[in-house]
């Protein structure tokens, strides 16, 4: 794992605690702290520290990652991601982020949220109907 790439366990790592806010003062003489998060297929989580320069975007941490390669597995997920986050909020590549902000590297949809519901919903009313229970959805079926 590359050095200062996090290892965290699921339970862990979205619950970790909210950094101390910072003064003026400490932002201007060290930098923009900032984290990069992303939790891969098996629900395991990757976190990486940022120092960025003060008034940093998200374009600025994505071409950090990508140009430092210190990060392999942040690098790729921000390569193929859906979208980003800051806090769990939609953000554009373009919206500026302040101390402390978590960034999150949303994963393309696996299906169709639409197609999903409706093989439940059918799944569903197959059981119904097998166990003869009523149901008003199948009953004229």
């Amino acid at each position: 794992m590359a050095p200062g790439l996090q290892r965290v366990s699921p339970a862990v790592g979205l619950l970790a605690e909210h950094p101390r806010p910072m003064s003026a003062q400490d932002i201007d003489s060290a930098g923009l702290p900032v984290t990069v998060i992303w939790v891969d297929d098996q629900g395991q989580v990757y976190r990486a520290g940022l120092m960025l320069p003060v008034g940093a975007s998200l374009r600025t941490a994505g071409d950090w990652l990508l140009q430092s390669g210190e990060h392999p597995v942040l690098v790729q997920a921000w390569s193929e991601a859906a979208g980003y986050a800051v806090f769990g909020h939609l953000k554009d590549l373009d919206a500026s982020l302040g101390p402390g902000d978590r960034i999150e590297i949303l994963a393309p949809l696996k299906a169709d949220p639409k197609e999903a519901r409706r093989q439940r919903v059918n799944s569903v009313r197959r059981a119904r109907a097998q166990a003869g229970a009523f149901d008003r959805w199948t009953r004229a079926r």
